[in-house]
């Protein structure tokens, strides 16, 4: 009876969790958001050309992730009840690119962007990627009428304690976010030529978060294969 029950849960949560992230805009989202750029250009080239998905990565822990946002969003509430200080989660539209900030903080013209890992994680934070990330979200605030400063990335491990936040900021730098821009552009112009970009990630890194991973190599992507 008890192995019964133990399927019945499993099943019952996974097939929530998978049915709920589903119905997500971010996961019917066809258009390459900030999140996206700078990272894999094979993937984003197969997401503009709407390929043919050929694996099904776990999305646990980018579920934990969106769970741990939402917490955060309705948590900092508390110190802005009215919202005029506070842009939490705000959805926007620049350079062609839809796009949600995590949280600006008006009067200290600050962005932030929140990030979830492991401790194990930590010692890749902040990546070249996160760091364009947020830019482009002060550069689309710019051009939404937002006077940004300054970025913060934060980071939380999802296997950690408080002690293992880590905050990374910076000033706003244009150049950044437009180096994103034009990387976006690149792959956009590759696109539409039918040239199909290189692989760039390792095989643990396509397994786990790329729907267009493909072990045969026959449709998708094989990945980087190294030596």
């Amino acid at each position: 009876m008890s192995d019964d029950t133990n399927v019945f849960l499993y099943k019952l949560l996974s097939g929530a969790l998978n049915a709920q992230d589903s119905g997500r805009d971010r996961s019917k989202q066809i258009e390459i958001g900030p999140s996206q750029i700078g990272g894999c250009r094979r993937q984003v080239y197969y997401q503009l050309i709407d390929a043919p998905k050929t694996h099904e990565p776990d999305k646990l822990s980018s579920m934990m992730g969106t769970a741990i946002h939402a917490m955060i969003a309705e948590a900092i509430k508390r110190d802005d009840p009215f919202g005029d200080n506070f842009l939490i989660e705000q959805e926007m539209d620049a350079f062609g690119i839809p796009a949600h900030t995590d949280l600006y903080i008006k009067d200290r013209q600050l962005v932030v962007d929140w990030k979830t890992t492991t401790k194990a994680g930590l010692r890749y934070f902040p990546s070249e990627q996160q760091i364009m990330q947020v830019q482009l979200y002060a550069h689309m605030l710019k051009a939404n009428g937002e006077n940004p400063k300054e970025v913060s990335l934060v980071t939380i491990a999802r296997d950690g304690k408080m002690e293992h936040i880590q905050v990374h900021s910076e000033a706003y730098d244009p150049a950044k976010a437009e180096s994103g821009l034009l990387w976006l552009e690149e792959v956009k112009v590759a696109a539409t030529k039918g040239e199909i970009p290189a692989p760039e990630k390792p095989k643990h890194f396509c397994f786990a978060s790329c729907s267009w991973y493909d072990a045969t190599g026959e449709v998708g992507c094989l990945s980087l294969r190294r030596g």
